[in-house]
């Protein structure tokens, strides 16, 4: 039996690029008690399971969109990174 499995390169800056480490790293240093700590690691674990749930359902949700409209959201997102790049 043949397993096929791809991967989304994207995910790891977004879960753990410069700009997210940096953040927390700040947030954790500014964190007066224990109880900011865990609001914050509650926060990150949040993060972490809706990332993974989007990521688990790409595949339903580009066949539940269609073509059509995955062609107009790629053209969105392009526009959007392209703008934010000229930054």
């Amino acid at each position: 039996m043949l397993l096929v499995g791809s991967c989304c390169p994207l995910a790891i800056p977004l879960l753990a690029g410069p700009g997210s480490l940096a953040t927390v790293t700040m947030l954790m240093l500014r964190s007066a008690s224990v109880a900011t700590t865990a609001v914050l690691l509650l926060a990150i674990g949040l993060v972490f399971i809706a990332t993974y749930v989007v990521l688990r359902s790409a595949n339903w949700l580009q066949g539940f969109l269609g073509p059509a409209i995955l062609a107009v959201v790629q053209r969105v997102l392009g526009g959007l990174q392209s703008r934010i790049g000229a930054i």
